[in-house]
């Protein structure tokens, strides 16, 4: 494993949070952030509060607390523009009010590496529950390219880490979008630091005001936002000669978003079809797909005392093989993918699973 290592000197991180009408989130978001090692600095960005946001803010005594308040609502990525040259750390992070971090010694593990970007593994919150996430790297140091590779593992949020130079060159490009300067802070970058572990909560929610309930109460809304962040990466790319070498991602970009459109139905559908499922099934069964979908199906089973006999997997080698299991036991087709659903349901019939043991999620 390759280590690049700063000798004696510790990154001053500055963590800026926005907030709006949740004085009671950010309060919560504060005590968490202060208990964590190795933060410089918390800047919080009020985006026009007219509740006690400012109030809590303030009964903070905290050096290590700076307060800035906008005087209109601007959202969330003018928000931390805004404030991102008063920031006197040398990486920067960002976070919302709502989100929370799983790993308190985050930014203890990366202190004294020296990469333009180090970002780790996040997870969705979605009604209380963790959902697992299979977007990672095998490698630890990543150029631009491998880093675009895996690019919904980095965000805008607390567990990816910025060089305040990155971040203030891609903030001379005026994006509204905040996947756009993502995507070109990998482009600036010229080495990014993936650690392959869960370090951070990001929270969908359903009846708030952030943008996550936004898209929840409307899927397609996923297709209209990514094409509005291919809009506006597409002219910067022709007028810098660099649009071929990047179609790949625009191409990978499109796909993803009407993948991402069945992702969100079924996580807020989720609950019905596995009711649904439980009034078929015998007291043992396989899952065949160790997914996203295959955990949460898994951990819903395991909760209602179904014996999960194995996970079924093609092509990672912890997982059973088809020619491995009980062919007169039931199967659960465990994908989100309607595509991949067809594929999967060929495959077992192939190999000789009958058809009455097959069961799909929807």
């Amino acid at each position: 494993m390759e280590h690049h290592l700063l000798e004696g000197n510790r990154h001053l991180i500055s963590v800026i949070v926005t907030t709006y009408n949740r004085a009671e989130l950010v309060k919560v978001c504060l005590e968490k952030l202060l208990n964590m090692g190795s933060i410089f600095e918390i800047i919080v960005v009020d985006d026009a509060s007219i509740d006690k946001t400012e109030e809590v803010i303030k009964s903070f005594k905290n050096d290590k607390i700076r307060y800035f308040k906008n005087e209109k609502n601007l959202g969330i990525q003018k928000s931390y523009f805004n404030v991102l040259q008063k920031a006197r750390g040398d990486y920067i992070t960002f976070i919302a009010d709502d989100d929370e971090y799983i790993d308190n010694n985050f930014f203890d593990k990366i202190q004294f590496y020296d990469e333009d970007i180090i970002s780790a593994k996040k997870e969705i919150i979605f009604n209380g529950e963790y959902i697992k996430n299979d977007f990672f790297s095998q490698k630890d140091i990543l150029n631009s390219r491998e880093a675009l590779e895996v690019f919904s593992q980095f965000s805008f949020g607390g567990n990816t880490v910025f060089k305040k130079e990155i971040i203030c060159r891609v903030k001379q490009l005026n994006f509204e979008h905040d996947l756009s300067s993502v995507f070109f802070s990998l482009i600036f970058a010229k080495k990014i630091r993936f650690i392959n572990e869960v370090v951070f909560g990001w929270r969908l929610n359903i009846d708030g005001e952030s943008f996550s309930a936004k898209l929840s109460k409307s899927p397609y809304d996923l297709i209209k936002w990514d094409l509005k962040f291919l809009d506006e990466i597409i002219p910067v790319l022709r007028k810098e000669g660099k649009y071929e070498e990047y179609k790949w991602f625009i191409n990978k970009r499109l796909f993803y978003s009407f993948e991402n459109v069945e992702f969100n139905y079924y996580i807020t559908s989720r609950k019905k079809y596995f009711d649904r499922l439980l009034k078929e099934l015998d007291k043992e069964v396989y899952i065949y797909g160790c997914g996203q979908a295959g955990v949460l199906l898994k951990e819903f089973l395991q909760k209602n005392n179904i014996k999960v006999l194995g996970v079924i997997d093609d092509f990672k080698d912890s997982c059973l093989k088809l020619k491995d299991i009980d062919l007169s036991k039931q199967v659960i087709i465990a994908t989100f993918k309607r595509s991949l659903i067809h594929k999967m349901y060929k495959n077992l019939l192939r190999n000789g699973v009958n058809y009455r043991n097959i069961k799909e999620l929807l």
